[in-house]
């Protein structure tokens, strides 16, 4: 089948988003034609009229709003098949809303959450044909928590285990990830939990107001941030616990998903995103994270009952397979190219 892909905005928006959806179309080259267009809407344009006559492709995936708009017609007009792409929120010109709510009538939709979509739902008052939710497959290796945590199961292992607590946090260092709440809660861990430790992966604008909060606050030696970091997973391993803080406009997050196929005890802002991907109080524990008292008593919960632990891994590692296997990308992918 051949197949083309259409992101005018280029190396532009979100691209931690953009990275994790192309491993989508990586897949499918394995099995059918994919050529992936990134370029400006123009040249685009006028590439776009000329690929008609040289290669006729059975579907066209389209990124970003503009060829959603434009080009959808044009396709269907051809008897193509057209799929919109939603990667994250899209700002729609209001002169166009009416023309946007129209094409989208007759196309197939392919989100990457259902957070995302439910909120372009409500947003636009939408109403397309079919909607399939498609999560990015994540092919980091599987480490198996049961060895790392089987020994929590004995009292005699439990200091030991609980003596070197790490609490993981991996986000970009700006205030609307609030960090600050999370070395807030460090205070009223340390006395619990002496030899707790915080590594934060990550970079950004609040870094050095971090360090000089953690310093002012006497937690400076519980505190370590080792900047972003390109072998996270090998950093993942070392967690105890993983602590996500994003909580507004989260429609994805690698770093969630990486946590819960890599077997990490989660903590998590309850938002409709993370309330789609995991159960509370079976794959994660989900909670208002600027409750600096709520986060630490789950904090020291878990430290205090190893157990635990070991559930919320092996749970959380079940529901990554569930949603993010090759498997279940490929179920999905047949139904798209069969709408």
């Amino acid at each position: 089948m051949k197949i083309l892909v259409i992101d005018t905005n280029g190396d532009k928006g979100n691209l931690e988003q953009k990275f994790s959806f192309q491993t989508f179309f990586e897949l499918m080259k394995e099995s059918h034609d994919v050529e992936y267009w990134r370029k400006g809407i123009f040249a685009t344009y006028i590439k776009f009229f000329i690929f008609f006559f040289r290669k006729w492709p059975e579907i066209v995936f389209f990124l970003n709003v503009p060829e959603k708009i434009f080009l959808s017609g044009i396709a269907k007009m051809f008897r193509i098949k057209v799929c919109w792409v939603f990667l994250d929120k899209k700002e729609v010109p209001w002169l166009l809303r009416k023309h946007y709510q129209k094409a989208i009538r007759n196309v197939t939709i392919l989100s990457i959450s259902q957070a995302l979509w439910k909120t372009e739902q409500v947003a636009y008052n939408l109403h397309p044909k079919n909607v399939v939710i498609l999560y990015p497959p994540q092919s980091t290796p599987v480490v198996h928590q049961e060895n790392m945590f089987a020994d929590l199961l004995y009292k005699q292992y439990a200091d030991r285990y609980r003596r070197n607590f790490i609490i993981g946090v991996a986000a970009p260092l700006i205030k609307a990830n609030g960090i600050e709440f999370v070395l807030q809660t460090l205070v009223f861990l340390k006395d619990q939990l002496p030899h707790v430790q915080l590594v934060i992966l990550g970079d950004g604008p609040e870094k050095n107001n971090l360090l000089w909060l953690a310093k002012n606050m006497n937690i400076a030696e519980h505190v370590r941030i080792v900047g972003g970091r390109k072998d996270v997973h090998s950093w993942f391993d070392i967690f105890t616990v993983f602590l996500f803080t994003q909580k507004e406009n989260i429609w994805y997050s690698h770093e969630l998903c990486l946590a819960m196929k890599m077997g990490r005890p989660i903590i998590a802002h309850k938002s409709p995103y993370t309330q789609e991907l995991l159960e509370n109080s079976k794959e994660a524990i989900l909670l208002d994270i600027d409750n600096n008292e709520m986060v630490a008593q789950a904090i020291v919960n878990l430290a205090n009952n190893p157990d635990w632990l070991l559930q919320f891994s092996q749970n959380a590692q079940e529901r990554a397979h569930e949603l993010f296997s090759n498997e279940r990308f490929e179920k999905e992918m047949k139904i798209i190219l069969s709408l």
